[in-house]
């Protein structure tokens, strides 16, 4: 089981790298933000302002031998999202915003797969990663990952 404080820890590290490489003015915001569910991660993100890394808890390795239990595919996802007014942007300047955010979750996802969080929290994944992008999910947008942990 990884403890969410660890994962936290890991993903605010995570962030450290991906600001200090970048050469973009778009950075994420230091402190990740984690819920429980993805619809808990939607209610809490409405006030926040910024580029956003954040998304549901890690998986708690609950496993069962009921045939009818459900296993998703992945058990992490990740969100880099920002709450955007699409009323005072053109066309040139979102696509913009997306390959940014594109580049962004790009270096997120590097470090993730490399397993180069530069903590000692015994989190690995396992390699296979699932990028989409995000339209107005709650007015933010942006791009999210699904991954697995193991």
């Amino acid at each position: 089981m990884i403890k969410i404080k660890d994962y936290k820890e890991a993903l605010a590290e995570i962030i450290a790298k991906v600001n200090s490489a970048t050469t973009l003015d778009l950075k994420i915001n230091a402190v990740p933000l984690l819920a429980p569910d993805e619809n808990d991660f939607a209610k809490r993100i409405s006030e926040l302002s910024g580029l956003i890394l954040g998304g549901s808890y890690p998986p708690d390795d609950t496993s069962s031998a009921d045939e009818d239990y459900y296993v998703p595919e992945y058990d992490c996802l990740l969100f880099l999202i920002k709450k955007l007014d699409l009323s005072s942007m053109s066309d040139a300047e979102l696509e913009q915003f997306y390959d940014n955010t594109s580049e962004l979750m790009t270096n997120v996802i590097n470090l993730i797969r490399d397993n180069d969080f530069g903590c000692d929290k015994n989190i690995h994944s396992t390699g296979k990663f699932h990028v989409e992008y995000e339209s107005n999910y709650n007015g933010f947008y942006g791009k999210s990952v699904s991954f697995n942990l193991e």
